[in-house]
């Protein structure tokens, strides 16, 4: 048959007054639905959902870092690419307190005006603030480390310099306030995740030379390592950006499934959890034998918190998929062989008993408040729709 002669019927999709809310609809307004192999999404044509970086904020950060760079080069013929008054020191200066300002800026301007169901706390911005400044810090870091090795002895003139600090300076503005404007608790993870490696990671090549591997993981945190302060501040800072999470995505499970017991035992064992992470960095091994009673403490405090959460989560999370069971108990599984390996058969040694159980504890962990946020993500996203069918006139006709 022919297209054109087939009869058809109008089908309207009657929807929930909430997606209208969230999409900012009104009644008898066009909407875009977009069909792809996840399926169908509505959206809003005329509300932009991108986020956008106004290039306003990065051009007067930009005008600015020139002025300043003028300003204190003005004495230098050439002035270096890293080290003291460099290149360097002046973006990574002045991208941190720029990009602050910026980060802090948009990021209430933003959530004022955010009528998602997902949004970040006010009590969460420091904590958020101050993970995100350490992650651009070492990147800085690392990416003039890279430079300096590449153009080593590198030197400009005070007007190249300066110009170079400004477009790199406003590189950095426009991470951060892209970040203000496209956190989730997704982000927030990933954020964990780069704080918590990117730290350990720099602390190991820090430290190669002392070959800390011939001594255990905790050496990275001793007065005996070099920048033992890295290693204890990422712990530090990791233990914040776990409770900050832990906190926003709870109040939206509470929301969900109630404020049970086991919720909220939950949580307080999440909490526990992340302060003795931070315990580990705040008291560091050293020659005090308070700080030395306190640091085996809380790492073994931190041991005991696993192996409840893991054996628990069945009982203390509701809706847990069996999927994710099935991988707590085989990640409980390997700790255990791994103990088995180190204190009964004398297999491994203690910095790779050490790094194995790291691993395989913060993957759990990760994986535990992922699953979280797809629990809480899955209940505001979906919504029961009406397909409702209506015949057209010609129809109508045909069947009188």
């Amino acid at each position: 048959m022919d297209y054109k002669d087939q009869k058809h019927e109008d089908v309207y999709i009657k929807v929930p007054t909430e997606i209208l809310e969230r999409l900012d609809l009104k009644e008898e307004t066009k909407a875009q639905i977009h069909v792809n192999e996840h399926g169908v999404y509505i959206n809003n044509r005329k509300k932009n959902t991108e986020k956008t970086v106004p290039l306003t904020s990065i051009t007067i950060v930009g005008l600015l870092t020139l002025g300043i760079c003028l300003f204190i080069f003005r004495d230098f013929s050439q002035i270096p690419l890293i080290g003291q008054r460099s290149i360097a020191s002046m973006v990574i200066l002045l991208g941190v307190i720029s990009g602050m300002i910026n980060f802090t800026y948009y990021f209430i301007k933003d959530n004022k005006r955010d009528n998602s169901s997902l949004k970040l706390y006010w009590r969460n911005l420091p904590v958020v603030l101050l993970s995100y400044l350490v992650i651009i810090v070492v990147a800085q870091l690392l990416f003039f480390k890279v430079m300096g090795q590449l153009f080593m002895g590198a030197t400009f003139d005070i007007y190249t310099s300066s110009c170079m600090a400004a477009v790199m300076t406003g590189i950095v503005n426009y991470v951060m306030i892209y970040s203000a404007k496209s956190i989730t608790p997704t982000s927030l993870i990933r954020s964990l995740v780069f704080v918590i490696l990117g730290g350990v990671f720099i602390a190991m090549v820090t430290n190669r030379d002392q070959q800390w591997w011939l001594y255990n993981f905790s050496f990275l945190g001793t007065p005996e390592a070099t920048n033992s302060w890295q290693f204890n501040l990422t712990l530090i800072l990791s233990s914040l950006l776990m409770v900050a999470l832990i906190d926003y995505i709870f109040v939206y499970l509470y929301n969900i499934e109630g404020k049970t017991k086991r919720l909220i035992a939950l949580k307080v064992l999440l909490l526990l959890t992340a302060i003795c992470l931070g315990g580990v960095g705040f008291f560091p091994y050293n020659d005090s034998l308070f700080y030395q009673s306190m640091h085996n403490r809380v790492a073994g405090y931190l041991v005991y918190l696993f192996i409840i959460l893991i054996i628990s989560i069945r009982w203390l999370l509701p809706n847990v998929s069996k999927h994710f069971l099935r991988i707590s108990y085989s990640i409980g599984a390997m700790l255990g062989i791994i103990c088995v390996l180190f204190l009964g058969v004398h297999y491994l040694s203690l910095t790779a008993f050490e790094l194995f159980a790291f691993v395989l504890a913060f993957s759990w962990l990760l994986l535990l408040l992922q699953h979280i946020i797809d629990i809480v993500n899955t209940a505001n996203e979906v919504y029961t729709v009406e397909i409702i069918r209506q015949p057209t006139q010609e129809t109508v006709k045909e069947n009188n």
